[in-house]
């Protein structure tokens, strides 16, 4: 089974969790019987799985410790999301508990349905073809994806490079200067035997305490993430299976028309004229504007992203007032001011503004981002 699929619903989940990665299973009272094996070899059997095609429901808890945020006032809304609003999508993912349906089919056929109470959100790729929508808004948003090779030209892996065996001793090889790779006890999710491959990091200056990734006992699929930090009985982020069915799902799963009425928007067309002028071709991410790009100190857990004091915005005196205003307040309802400038904490993630402008951030102490920001 390649990459791509074999990690489509736990990295979709996750990219919209801070980048992070998490599940949610049902344990049985006692651990279930699983063949004896090592981390390498549970690492190496991912690599090896066979499996092209899924289907299930997968439920996502995230509770950082993030301070209440109070809209009113600002022009925001808590009310829900369109199936357009990509970044209204990720920070309800932030917090509370969300439930999922997903099929997949191979590397280019995948769907994911956000459930909700008062809503349906809707995600379909076939092929090269995306659709989104949403029910409480009958809005629909498509867009074309582009082909590879409109992709040419990023880093690639030799042949050599990409058999199981390859992969997985790289792995544990480039995680073992900061990382111990082990299997903790054995536990079933989505009724199914599988084993807990655990991230444990060697160092005390993160806010990380472990990462547990349950992986089929049998299918060597991934079914459960959790993310734990310290001092936590309860992991701060878990996303996964409740449940899990491995045969291939009907090929009207990946199939869309735009009902009847629905708004449809070109999702690419809507990003460009967002960000008129050097718009992109394709959907490649756009780099950072010159003077703009982050910079990384420390290495492995210890790593610290600082991003630099942002451009002035163009606009006319009486806009950009406003819009200082409205950030300033943003800024002290999630921050509390420390030692060169303001700190938003949570259990897995801190940042630091500085008072010259400057973004700090990282799964580290506080302390870490208030030292790196002198240097």
């Amino acid at each position: 089974m390649r990459t791509t699929t074999r990690w489509f619903v736990p990295v979709a989940v996750a990219a919209t969790v801070v980048g992070g990665v998490a599940i949610s299973s049902a344990r049985a009272d006692s651990a279930p019987e699983v063949p004896a094996s090592t981390p390498q070899k549970v690492l190496e059997n991912i690599s090896r799985s066979t499996v092209t095609a899924l289907s299930g429901t997968v439920v996502t808890r995230t509770d950082l410790g993030l301070p209440s945020l109070d809209l009113s006032g600002m022009g925001g809304s808590p009310g829900g999301v369109s199936a357009t609003d990509v970044q209204g999508l990720a920070t309800r993912f932030l917090t509370g508990k969300n439930t999922l349906r997903v099929w997949a089919d191979g590397e280019s056929k995948q769907r994911v349905q956000l459930v909700d109470p008062f809503d349906e959100l809707n995600v379909v790729r076939n092929d090269r073809q995306v659709w989104t929508y949403s029910s409480r808004t009958n809005d629909v948003g498509t867009m074309t994806l582009p082909t590879r090779d409109e992709l040419r030209g990023h880093p690639s892996s030799t042949p050599a490079d990409l058999t199981p065996a390859a992969m997985a001793e790289k792995t544990v090889a480039a995680l073992d200067p900061t990382t111990s790779v082990t299997l903790g006890t054995p536990e079933r999710v989505a009724g199914r035997a599988s084993y807990a491959l655990t991230f444990t990091p060697k160092t005390t200056k993160t806010l990380v305490e472990r990462v547990v990734v349950a992986v089929d006992a049998e299918k060597s699929v991934p079914l459960q993430v959790q993310v734990f930090a310290h001092g936590q009985a309860a992991p701060a982020i878990q996303t996964g299976f409740t449940s899990i069915d491995y045969s291939t799902p009907a090929a009207e799963r990946f199939t869309f028309t735009p009902p009847k009425g629905a708004k449809v928007t070109d999702l690419k067309k809507a990003s460009e004229d967002a960000t008129p002028g050097d718009a992109p071709a394709t959907t490649k991410p756009k780099a950072f504007p010159k003077g703009q790009q982050p910079t990384v100190t420390g290495t492995g857990w210890e790593s610290v992203v600082e991003f630099p004091a942002p451009a002035a915005t163009p606009g006319t005196s009486k806009d950009n007032a406003s819009e200082k205003k409205s950030s300033k307040a943003m800024l002290d309802q999630l921050t509390t001011p420390v030692q060169g400038g303001r700190a938003l904490s949570s259990r897995l993630l801190n940042v630091l503004v500085t008072d010259d402008g400057r973004v700090l951030a990282g799964a580290v102490p506080m302390q870490s981002l208030v030292e790196a920001a002198k240097r």
